[in-house]
């Protein structure tokens, strides 16, 4: 029936992706949803992934979980990015975003210490929510 089509959601990555590489532009940093061959050469590197899970409110929200995963030279480099990051992610409702309304993001998983076990870059992970809908 017309009028009944479902709501389109956002891709949150390349939300997340497109406003992280725009509001640290002026940062040496590099964004992706995948580690790149030449990983070593592009520290810090922050890496965003979706998570299953996640819940739409009677089919208007999306809370998508969002993984995030920071790299650099050294632990506290690594640390303070990831900081930076969370501080960005937390004010990105107040910004307008192409085909997406972002209501706000929440902390699921508080950033934890975990250097690569294969690599041994500094890495930092978290986990947050981003509350969302198509505009």
């Amino acid at each position: 029936m017309a009028g009944d089509d479902p709501y389109i959601f956002p891709d949150v990555d390349a939300l997340i992706l497109t406003f992280l590489e725009e509001y640290f532009e002026d940062e040496e940093w590099f964004f992706d949803v995948k580690l790149p061959d030449d990983l070593d050469q592009k520290l810090p590197f922050v890496r965003v992934s979706r998570l299953p899970g996640g819940i739409r409110t009677l089919g208007i929200f999306d809370d998508s979980r969002e993984d995030l995963e920071v790299r650099a030279t050294t632990r506290e480099e690594s640390h303070d990015v990831m900081q930076r990051v969370l501080g960005a992610l937390d004010v990105m409702w107040k910004y307008p975003h192409t085909g997406a309304i972002i209501y706000r993001a929440d902390l699921e998983a508080a950033p934890g210490w975990v250097p690569d076990p294969v690599t041994r870059q500094p890495r930092w992970i978290a986990t947050v929510s981003i509350r969302n809908r198509p505009n």
